[in-house]
């Protein structure tokens, strides 16, 4: 058996084992050119409706292209290949498809051999099948993004029309008090107008986060006073949901340094969507903090409702996953991993079925002078390796 057959299906792996579709081409021309020894080569590809365009070309001068991409159209029709004195061209067929031509020139206007020929063809199915596999993952892609999107828009539509609900109650509340000059319903319609415009900074702040590197504009803050506007903020919600929502602050418990509406985003998903996991006609959610060290502590949020299954756990912060149906959108516990990571801080889950859940938020009271830290221990024992 001629060498070259040999090294052709050891270069064939090669083919399928490339996912980038230009590194596979160039690597295919260059392949063509080790075992072929050509002057010049060419590769003429087909899109969905068989037209070809050239892909690469390798030392064929520009005045010649006109001529080579009639030949290919030939090939691409026939099937066949071509051969014309130190000129081939093979078709690339995978299937009953046939992807293109490639086209070679003999070094030194040498004769174009049978070996040659059977060479390059069979190259040129290996490369046809792997140049199938890569378009079938890339239309895969192009699909999740396109169903991707299909689902943000959803998401997007879905929570845009809860935070418009909440604005076209508070203009009627609004609209009342003027008209029966009632300072209750008037103050009602502001708080209300001022609560669905915090909604929307908050919400278009989380989609900023996922659709680009988030910086934190970390503050020191009281973590009790995060904890009152919480519950204030939720009043409503907790009402409807037949919720009972508790915190508990250590006194003189210290400052943290974090985001401050970043880590409010935290809570107010946690929280809501302990709501949705109740039992029966009530649930009690409960806030509380505590340290673990001089450089960490830990928000705990605890509910009694119906626990989780290690399904659902598992999947918790996977883009779009919920189980609340079209209420949920499947985003928020993305957000919520996302910040904690940012904040050099981690989130474990404890969750029972028929007992309920408990998120355990750990995280540094000063994130960059824990980061700094770490990096000064690290660098004095010689070891940045992380």
């Amino acid at each position: 058996m001629d060498n070259r057959f040999q090294a052709a299906q050891e270069i064939s792996k090669v083919y399928h084992a490339l996912n980038d579709r230009d590194s596979l081409q160039s690597y295919f021309l260059q392949s063509l050119t080790t075992l072929i020894s050509t002057s010049s080569a060419a590769l003429y590809l087909a899109g969905n409706e068989d037209n070809l365009w050239l892909e690469l070309n390798d030392g064929f001068p520009d005045d010649v292209l006109p001529r080579l991409k009639v030949i290919s159209e030939s090939i691409q029709i026939s099937g066949k290949p071509f051969l014309h004195k130190d000129l081939l061209g093979v078709p690339l067929i995978a299937g009953s498809t046939c992807f293109g031509a490639a086209i070679i020139q003999k070094s030194h206007q040498l004769a174009i051999s049978d070996e040659d020929r059977d060479v390059i063809k069979s190259l040129g199915m290996e490369f046809a099948s792997a140049i199938k596999g890569i378009r079938l993952l890339e239309e895969n892609v192009r699909m999740e993004r396109l169903a991707a999107i299909g689902q943000t828009s959803s998401m997007v539509v879905h929570e845009l029309k809860n935070i418009l609900q909440l604005a076209r109650l508070s203009e009627e509340m609004l609209n009342m008090g003027v008209r029966d000059n009632n300072t209750k319903f008037i103050e009602m319609g502001t708080k209300k107008i001022r609560h669905a415009l915090k909604e929307m900074d908050g919400f278009i702040w989380e989609m900023l986060s996922l659709a680009r590197d988030q910086k934190l504009e970390a503050e020191p803050f009281p973590i009790k006073d995060l904890f009152v506007e919480l519950a204030d903020d939720l009043q409503t919600k907790t009402k409807a949901c037949s919720a009972i929502l508790k915190w508990e602050v250590p006194e003189n418990f210290q400052d943290v340094y974090a985001d401050r509406k970043a880590l409010f985003r935290v809570l107010l998903n946690l929280v809501k969507n302990a709501y949705e996991a109740k039992r029966g006609d009530a649930i009690t959610v409960l806030l509380k903090v505590e340290f673990v060290d001089s450089i960490y502590y830990r928000i705990v949020i605890q509910d009694d409702g119906e626990g989780m299954t290690e399904q659902t756990r598992a999947r918790l912060f996977q883009a779009f996953h919920t189980t609340k149906g079209e209420r949920g959108t499947g985003l928020g516990l993305m957000v919520v991993q996302r910040t904690i990571a940012l904040h050099q801080g981690r989130i474990d889950i404890e969750t029972e079925l028929g007992k309920g859940t408990r998120f355990l938020i750990t995280l540094p009271l000063n994130p960059l002078s824990d980061l700094l830290s770490r990096i000064h221990d690290k660098t004095r024992g010689g070891n940045l390796a992380g």
